[in-house]
């Protein structure tokens, strides 16, 4: 514990000074800062930090109403537009779907007709089996024709 110069070894010497210290220092020595003081501070900053806080939160309460607010007005504005559009392209549609319409049973009309005149067709081309029965010759999947008889033209 103690040098050979009779004086307290330095690991020894730091270690009480730190015990000193800790518990107080010297007789009549005050242990450390008035808390007192200290805790009055930090109670006065935590109070204007909470007055801060609240203040922003009531801001941001009042910035994110009016942004829901303007949100909404914009949603209604596109929706309006939208059924407006929607309504115009229906009209539109109407229009054109009455022509696609019209130009779809044109179209099977005419195909009908050229149906009609290639059975005519057929009936002329029929073969005549054993010279009384007009035929038809279709084929099966295969391919092997098949003879359907028809009636006279």
């Amino acid at each position: 514990m103690l040098g050979e110069d009779g004086h307290p070894a330095a690991v020894w010497r730091q270690f009480f000074m730190a015990l000193w210290n800790r518990t107080g220092g010297g007789v009549g020595v005050q242990a450390g800062p008035d808390t007192t003081q200290a805790l009055a501070v930090e109670t006065a900053n935590r109070i204007a930090a909470d007055a801060s806080l609240g203040t922003a939160l009531a801001n941001e309460t009042a910035a994110r109403t009016t942004g829901d607010a303007a949100l909404g007005t914009q949603i209604t504005n596109e929706t309006a537009a939208r059924i407006a559009a929607d309504q115009v392209l229906v009209s539109n549609g109407t229009a054109n779907l009455n022509g696609s319409i019209a130009a779809e049973q044109a179209a099977r009309i005419l195909g009908d007709a050229t149906n009609a005149a290639a059975i005519s067709a057929i009936r002329v081309l029929a073969l005549w089996v054993n010279g009384d029965v007009p035929v038809g010759i279709m084929c099966n999947p295969d391919g092997t024709p098949i003879y359907v008889p028809v009636a006279p033209p």
